[in-house]
């Protein structure tokens, strides 16, 4: 599935792990929460495979960062790439190192997504 952004400024979707600016577009393999919310408030529309120009660069989907490159980040882009990190082990140590409230209530929830998707 191929989602436009039409939000005149940046779009953030964390849950997704996408970031696009005005007109860009993504492919997706299915929507997210935050998807579905952004395409019912008009800032995401869905378009068909054929309807999408060959022209307009496509987002690749993005690479789960370092764990130490989330130190750096501002807030905002460090609890968006939070929900790329798949290994407990790195969240838990950056859960230890982190003071930001917003970036450890991030790391909490996704340990708490981690654990649930694991069997028992």
């Amino acid at each position: 599935m191929i989602v436009k952004s039409t939000r005149p400024g940046i779009l953030m979707i964390p849950d997704a792990g996408i970031k696009l600016r005005k007109n860009e577009i993504a492919t997706v393999e299915k929507t997210s929460p935050q998807m579905e919310s952004a395409i019912k408030r008009g800032y995401l529309v869905v378009q068909d495979v054929e309807s999408a120009p060959a022209s307009t660069p496509q987002v690749p989907p993005p690479a789960a960062p370092p764990v130490e490159a989330i130190a750096s980040m501002n807030a905002t882009d460090a609890v968006a790439r939070v929900g790329l990190v798949n290994d407990p082990a790195a969240l838990k140590e950056l859960l230890g190192s982190e003071k930001r409230k917003t970036v450890i209530d991030a790391l909490k929830l996704r340990l708490q997504e981690l654990k649930s998707d694991e069997p028992e």
